[in-house]
């Protein structure tokens, strides 16, 4: 079923557009309505649908105004247009928007019906293709940028299977972005959550009128990821398009949310190919000191280095022993400039992370190896290529025992992220937050979640939260604005409305059943 929402200053208008039409029969629910487009736009800012029904001429903003935040931020959500002007300079600037279609006042439900059908029938044609899509390829791009895929031939395949065999050809980026001041933000001028800002802040990243095509990745504390690629293969001009493009999407996010991010790295490549043969080196600010087997290094660069661990774990999950084999190629090419005695110490630091993740599952990797895990050993091999095979040789003995015991230690992840949901589940936490718990990669865990679960990490959480809600107001002893705040959200009028969106009905309204 499609999500709808009603944005019109007449009430009678919106209540009608919402009692007299046959909205199942469509296919459709109406989730809200909306009395002004800045009401719309701010909800539209942190919650998706498939459709927006919206009168062109309202006070505040119009419906252009909404068409246009659709077209720069959120194109795939479709646009109709209900107007009892006719003239062309408004209709030219709404196929300019890419709106669907047009409801002329006074409105006749007929014609509503018939316009409905036809955006149906293409939104079907549309989602069944792209349903899975986003998230295939964003983990393809995920692996290119941490070095599990390498061997031209093997991207090649994987970029065919998320319909990308042309698009490895383009020029493309990865960028850093720093959050300025995140928490201040989170604490003082946002209401809905860590997840939901993240998910605001990529959306204003995906817009058709881009000349380059904007792919989040991830954020963690203040640090935001995109990956960038261009539209065009032989477009001559990416870098400086890319700058400018950049820019305007920051001062739109600094204009709707008065949200300030600034690129903290960027590096930019001909093709996803000489994307996956880019190593950076791992950097010491720090002598290695004292003799201990601790990494001596600040926590930007430790960071960095976790990433590539949870990808790890990710891939021996997944038995997929040729992508460890091209994640070990390039972690030791990353310390290609580094002493042995570093590489070990990363070696040794590396296994103890994936010994304490998976006791965490009530697996031992010393036994699962037979003893094979040992640090004092790893500290007596001499030569960056033999500890490389000793790594090989560890990630396929771990892989044969996963492969063997894959339902079991995949329940156990899930088990373990939805008892750290339903722990936490009163506090801001986020799907990052869920995956470093398990220690998976978060793009990784975002669709291991929704495969095992048949929900997403949003999905599941509000669920979560919804149903405590409900076990509240049925003591009738709390208000509202308490409820909201035990179920994890700083804003009761936010809570009303996912509670609306649950329930069918508000607080107040289920408090009287």
């Amino acid at each position: 079923m499609y999500d709808l929402i009603i944005v019109d200053d007449e009430e009678i208008i919106r209540n009608g557009l919402k009692r007299f039409i046959d909205w199942d029969s469509l296919n459709i629910k109406v989730v809200e309505l909306f009395e002004d487009g800045k009401e719309a736009i701010d909800y539209l800012i942190n919650n998706d649908v498939d459709i927006v029904l919206t009168d062109i001429r309202m006070a505040d903003k119009t419906g252009l105004d909404i068409a246009k935040y659709l077209y720069d931020c959120k194109p795939y959500i479709k646009t109709v247009l209900i107007s009892g002007y006719k003239e062309f300079e408004y209709a030219k600037k709404a196929i300019e928007l890419n709106v669907e279609n047009y409801v002329l006042k006074p409105t006749n439900f007929q014609q509503v019906n018939d316009v409905f059908k036809e955006v149906v029938q293409k939104l079907d044609k549309e989602r069944k293709f792209q349903k899975q899509l986003p998230l295939l390829k964003t983990q393809f791009i995920n692996d290119l940028i941490y070095g599990a895929v390498k061997k031209e031939q093997d991207i090649v395949n994987r970029a065919r299977l998320v319909d990308f065999a042309d698009i490895i050809y383009h020029e493309c980026a990865y960028l850093e972005f720093s959050i300025i001041n995140n928490q201040a933000f989170l604490d003082n001028n946002w209401n809905y959550g860590k997840e939901r800002l993240n998910t605001a802040i990529n959306n204003f990243f995906v817009s058709k009128k881009n000349k380059i095509i904007y792919c989040p990745l991830f954020s963690e504390d203040d640090n935001f990821v995109i990956f960038a690629y261009s539209k065009d293969k032989d477009e001559k001009n990416f870098l400086e398009i890319l700058n400018i493009e950049v820019e305007n999407i920051c001062k739109s996010i600094k204009g709707f949310m008065d949200l300030s991010l600034e690129i903290s790295h960027i590096n930019n490549f001909k093709t996803f190919f000489e994307l996956a043969e880019f190593n950076k080196k791992v950097h010491i600010n720090e002598e290695l000191g004292d003799g201990s087997n601790n990494l001596n290094i600040n926590v930007v660069e430790y960071k960095k280095i976790v990433q590539k661990y949870k990808l790890f774990f990710s891939k021996i999950n997944e038995s997929n022993i040729s992508e460890l084999e091209s994640l070990t190629q390039t972690l030791f090419e990353q310390l290609s400039n580094q002493s042995i005695q570093f590489s070990q110490k990363v070696i040794i630091d590396l296994f103890a992370n994936l010994s304490n993740k998976f006791s965490q599952l009530e697996l031992d990797i010393i036994k699962i190896t037979n003893g094979k895990v040992n640090y004092n050993y790893i500290l007596k091999i001499n030569s960056i290529k033999e500890l490389q095979q000793y790594c090989i040789e560890i990630f396929t003995d771990l892989v044969n025992f996963i492969a063997k015991n894959k339902d079991k230690s995949a329940e156990k992840v899930i088990e373990k992220a939805i008892a750290y949901i339903d722990e936490k589940f009163y506090l801001d936490i986020s799907l990052e937050d869920v995956a470093n718990h398990v220690f998976l990669n978060s793009v990784y865990f975002c669709r291991y979640f929704k495969q095992k679960t048949g929900e997403t990490f949003t999905d599941y959480l509000t669920k979560v939260r919804m149903e405590e809600a409900i076990k509240l107001i049925n003591k009738a002893k709390y208000k509202t604005y308490e409820i909201s705040n035990m179920v994890g959200y700083k804003s009761s009028k936010y809570f009303s409305r996912v509670f609306k969106q649950y329930t069918g009905l508000s607080p107040s309204e289920y408090g009287k059943m």
